[in-house]
This record gives C-alpha cells, structure tokens and sequence, in this order.
C-alpha cells in the first residue's frame, strides 16, 4: 500500500483512543461498523482515522481496522481517504478478557501500520 501518511499523525491518534472503551464495545458492534470515534464531522476533522470493527476471530476477539476519514484536516490522510475511504491503513486482533486496556493493541497496531506501509 503506497501512501504519504506519517507514522507521527498516526500515533497522535492510537494514542488518543480510549481502548477500555473500544474494547467494551466489541460485543454490541458487528464487522464494519465504526469503533472509535463517533462519527461526526468535528472527530473525522481533527482526528483524522477511525477505528472500525474487522472480522470475529472467535473468542470474543475481534479485528480493529485502521482507516482514514474524508474529513481529515490532515492534507495526507484526506487525499488518501478521497481515493479510498476504507482502505486498511492497519490492523490488529484485541482481546477484550486480555487486553481490555488496550496496551498491545496500540502497540500492534502502530506496528501493523508500519509493516502495512511498506
């Protein structure tokens, strides 16, 4: 996946998301559907992905998916959303019983981002 967009802008996100809420919401969200933040016009501006729910992997694990927004006040994360909204910037198996608070996930998914790039 060839784009310009940093590992800095991403990480500004993984840092500002609130796993322990991610995580509980896992159960009551089903493959597509968004995460983390809510979608409104204000969180796609300022920041600039989403967190939406991949594949069950059994266990009551589930896949996180990295995307970027349309909305992105970031110019890189915008001219990649504009070409492909869904495209999967990263992705990384959370274990709600094991890593409610996300620890690894945010690790794995900054990793997953920078093997994904290149």
């Amino acid at each position: 996946m060839s784009h310009s967009i940093s590992q800095k802008a991403v990480k500004a996100f993984i840092d500002k998301v609130p796993w322990t809420k991610v995580s509980k919401k896992i159960a009551s969200t089903t493959k597509g559907q968004r995460l983390w933040p809510s979608q409104t016009a204000k969180n796609d501006a300022d920041l600039n992905f989403r967190i939406d729910r991949g594949a069950d992997m059994g266990g009551g694990k589930a896949e996180l998916v990295l995307q970027p927004n349309k909305g992105a006040k970031d110019p890189k994360v915008k001219a990649v959303a504009n070409k492909n909204s869904h495209m999967t910037l990263a992705k990384v198996t959370l274990d709600p019983k094991n890593d409610s608070n996300g620890n690894s996930a945010s690790k794995s998914l900054l990793d997953s981002f920078k093997d994904m790039k290149n």
